[in-house]
């Protein structure tokens, strides 16, 4: 028993030795560097990538690229990325990516190809993304389950269809995003639901879109409120009002103040103190400048100015004095 504790704690120390001494010879490398000592430095970056320190490798082959320190090398460069790629997904892009005037054209595509792949299933999310715009049907959505996981481990039906929609949005992707947004609406995903309305707009489909609008709206999303009270729809006055209500309710304090001065001109008896429960929430709601014009309209329903009575009789007017004309004096004919 004791014999194995010994081993064990060698095992342990000789572990940690290890890993001190790819970043401390990591660290000499970057020293090297620093004094232009360009053969030293890639001496000391080679040992520490073969001990499994990726930045190393990184370093290493970018000197053996340029030709600093030894003879420019492109196939030894390649070879420690692809070790540095075991340990590090961005470094699988690096050799995905790299430009060699030794490789074929079918050796790059085919080096491409594997690392893009490797470096998506290692957890780089843009090498997923790059693929999923390359490939069609079942392929492309593997690839995009790939990038949503890496986002997000908990990537369930709902979070895949909304990350696999506004991707392809955003990628100007209209005819690939609007199934995915539509699935993910239907599962109630507001932001889905507000851009999958903005996509269909753009394909004039504005009945469609302002559906997906009026869904996104009554689940939260401001920016659905604000779309749904643009001059393409034409609403029916109770409509406006209450989207208007809703984006209040939201935390826009000038919706709030619509509300209320169209409540301030509203006879009925309970619109007064329904305006003054709005005038509230826009102040509440407010910042600095939007507050000084809040609080001088609310001021202003408030101490309206005197109306004047109409049952009051009013004054004669004065008669025009007929206009006298200069008298001529006898002497003057």
């Amino acid at each position: 028993m004791r014999a194995f504790l010994c081993l064990l704690v060698a095992f342990v120390l000789v572990a940690c030795s290890d890993k001190e001494d790819k970043i401390t010879l990591f660290e000499k490398g970057i020293r090297a560097l620093s004094y232009e000592a360009y053969d030293v430095a890639v001496n000391y970056f080679e040992r520490s990538c073969h001990a499994g320190f990726a930045k190393s490798c990184e370093q290493a082959a970018r000197l053996y690229q340029e030709g600093m320190g030894t003879k420019v090398d492109h196939e030894r460069a390649l070879e420690l990325l692809i070790d540095g790629c075991e340990n590090d997904a961005r470094l699988c892009l690096l050799v995905a990516q790299y430009d060699s005037p030794q490789l074929s054209k079918h050796q790059a595509q085919k080096l491409y190809e594997e690392y893009t792949d490797k470096a998506c299933r290692m957890g780089q999310v843009s090498a997923c993304e790059e693929l999923a715009l390359q490939h069609s049907g079942r392929k492309a959505t593997s690839y995009l389950r790939f990038a949503c996981k890496n986002t997000d481990s908990r990537c369930d039906d709902a979070k895949f269809y909304a990350f696999a929609g506004t991707f392809y949005f955003h990628q100007d992707e209209r005819e690939r995003a609007i199934p995915f947004l539509d699935k993910a609406c239907k599962e109630k995903d507001k932001t889905s639901c507000y851009i999958l309305g903005l996509a269909l707009s753009e394909k004039d489909k504005l009945d469609s879109a302002f559906g997906s609008f009026e869904r996104a709206c009554a689940l939260g999303e401001p920016k659905a409120c604000k779309a749904m009270l643009a001059d393409t729809y034409d609403l029916k006055p109770s409509v406006v009002r209450q989207t208007r209500e809703r984006l209040c309710a939201l935390g826009d304090s000038w919706e709030c103040l619509n509300v209320a001065k169209e409540l301030a001109n509203d006879k009925r008896g309970k619109a007064k103190s329904q305006a003054e429960s709005f005038y509230r929430k826009a102040m509440d709601l407010c910042d600095q400048e939007e507050c000084d014009q809040i609080k001088e309209e609310w001021q202003d329903f408030k101490n309206p100015p005197p109306k004047k009575d109409a049952r009051e009789p009013k004054k004669p007017e004065k008669p025009e004095q007929a206009e006298q004309k200069p008298q001529i004096h006898e002497s003057r004919i």
